[in-house]
């Protein structure tokens, strides 16, 4: 799945270049603008039950967009991503934030850093990797975060449990697409495995939302809080 997934987007930032809607897959304007002010506030709500934001780290950061809501929160930035190309245009695009901005070139799953991180952002990340690196990830998550740190997820999630797309062809996208969605109760066992307790999840649309397109799967947001006791 890696190089399918590196080429998919390394094609798509390239086509797009504006930094507008290059990583959100939603191409209609109307429902764009719909689904990023919606997402936005629900994002809002989850980091607000998050007490400690000062160092956050945005993986699989793309071309910024998370990064800069993000940075309304917390004092330090670090955004990763594997695209050189969504990278560029990050750079561009979050030239003017206040908070201070680390970007770093480098595979989610094999990124380290002695820097601990109190929040984590994971977004729309977590369907392209597979169960070997997705459990890469989550060894070395363990390595940078400290106790009490809250991880915040939003990845697509199967309704019926684990759902594949293995190079379907997308009119929407006009790509070739893949994609594993794991279930809710997968993502809540795993995470807890590697340390990170569950504290609340919900929908990011509600039922019935125009959002909602897909039989098989739904957009979620997720937040974790990493075990132990805080110092």
């Amino acid at each position: 799945m890696g190089d399918k997934y590196y080429a998919f987007w390394e094609k798509r930032a390239k086509r797009k270049k504006t930094g507008q809607n290059v990583g959100n897959l939603e191409d209609q304007p109307d429902l764009y603008i719909a689904k990023i002010e919606h997402e936005k506030n629900v994002i809002g709500e989850f980091l607000s039950l998050v007490k400690c934001k000062d160092t956050i780290l945005d993986l699989g950061a793309g071309e910024g967009y998370w990064t800069r809501q993000l940075s309304e929160f917390g004092k330090k930035i670090v955004a990763v991503d594997f695209s050189e190309s969504m990278l560029d245009i990050a750079a561009n695009n979050l030239r003017n934030i206040s908070a201070t901005l680390q970007l770093i070139q480098c595979p989610v799953e094999q990124f380290t850093s002695k820097e601990k991180f109190d929040l984590v952002y994971i977004s729309g990340l977590l369907i392209y990797l597979n169960d070997n690196k997705l459990i890469n990830l989550l060894e070395n998550l363990d390595t940078y975060t400290i106790a009490g740190a809250h991880l915040l997820l939003r990845d697509g999630t199967g309704i019926h449990g684990r759902y594949e797309i293995n190079s379907k062809y997308s009119e929407a996208l006009n790509e070739n697409y893949s994609a594993l969605y794991r279930s809710r109760e997968e993502y809540i066992r795993i995470l807890d495995e590697y340390g990170f307790e569950h504290v609340e999840d919900q929908d990011m649309f509600p039922d019935g939302h125009p959002l909602n397109k897909f039989e098989e799967t739904k957009l979620r947001v997720y937040l974790f809080r990493k075990k132990g006791n805080i110092v």
